[in-house]
């Protein structure tokens, strides 16, 4: 978990730079994190690679899906979530 932390901080660094409230972006990590956690997700393998149609569904579940977007697309958060999901 504490991968996953580090990655939520970085992240909320870079997002700072651009303008987007950390506590947004920690919010949102934690939203993310809790669909993974809690998602019957069949395909863990396409998933993983933000391909497929439970990772489309994922997208769907988010109202700001362009900071979603940029979230999910940083590698060191993407693969820290998978790894934490259980």
């Amino acid at each position: 978990m504490d991968i996953w932390v580090e990655a939520v901080r970085d992240l909320k660094d870079i997002e700072k730079a651009e303008g987007t409230e950390p506590f947004e972006v920690e919010t949102t990590c934690r939203d993310i994190l809790r669909y993974i956690r809690t998602a019957r997700i069949r395909d863990i393998g396409r998933f993983s690679q933000r391909t497929g149609l439970e990772y489309e569904k994922f997208m769907s579940t988010f109202h700001n899906k362009e900071l979603v977007q940029r979230i999910v697309m940083d590698d060191e958060f993407w693969d820290a979530t998978i790894k934490v999901r259980k």
